[in-house]
């Protein structure tokens, strides 16, 4: 199975993501989730859609994966291709030493979440690409 979007009530959001690493702006109430791999990616709040030369927050996010938590901040931009409009996502990811192995997987899960969560979010199929800072692809 795939990940797919859901909007949840307070109570059923703390239920599904119960622990958060970071900076938690606002909890979001929309999740990418795919349950036949145990993850959840969530929002932490923040204007990432805004210039970082503004000097507000980046957007926060989680992803709970395998046992652990890793979290994310960065900033998106929505860009015109010949394909049309794509919104690309500049991200800071820490992934624990420990973990590094799981790298490529993380990475993977990460991409696949944000495309369902703005697809969900803004309502129609989404094309949105992410960039790890730091990372090749």
């Amino acid at each position: 199975m795939a990940f797919r979007y859901v909007e949840l009530s307070r109570e059923e959001a703390r239920k599904l993501f119960p622990r958060t690493v970071g900076y938690v702006l606002s909890f979001s109430q929309c999740f990418a989730v795919d349950d036949d791999k145990g993850a959840v990616l969530a929002c932490l709040g923040g204007k990432g859609s805004l210039a970082p030369e503004r000097d507000e927050p980046p957007s926060y996010y989680n992803l709970s994966w395998d046992g652990h938590v890793y979290a994310a901040c960065g900033h998106d931009k929505v860009a015109k291709d010949e394909d049309g409009y794509l919104t690309i996502f500049d991200l800071n990811l820490g992934i624990p030493a420990p973990l590094w192995h799981k790298e490529e997987e993380v990475l993977r899960l990460w991409r696949d979440a944000m495309q369902v969560l703005y697809s969900g979010m803004y309502g129609r199929d989404s094309r949105v690409r992410v960039n790890f800072a730091g990372r090749a692809g």
